[in-house]
């Protein structure tokens, strides 16, 4: 991975916002939602791992769920986030 995907996660696990557009507590890697939807071996990299371990978790678990909301499995968040005005703008 570069410096700069490596920037990127550390930017949004600081961040307030996860990466569904819903608050998140910085410091943690997704919402309360996207983490539990996580497969479980998912879950454990994103904890007490730093550096090059912590970024590709993170960047595979962002996959997994861009795939899952993409099949529907788990759906946009909420009616007010940035993904659902995207869409309903879209429509």
């Amino acid at each position: 991975m570069t410096e700069t995907t490596y920037q990127l996660a550390v930017m949004q696990f600081k961040s307030e916002i996860c990466c569904c557009g819903d608050r998140k507590v910085p410091r943690q890697s997704f919402c309360t939602r996207c983490y539990l939807s996580l497969p479980q071996q998912m879950r454990k990299p994103l904890i007490g791992t730093y550096g090059e371990r912590f970024e590709l978790a993170y960047f595979a678990a962002v996959d997994w769920l861009t795939y899952q909301r993409a099949s529907k499995c788990i759906g946009p968040r909420n009616k007010n986030s940035k993904e659902t005005r995207e869409n309903d703008e879209n429509v």
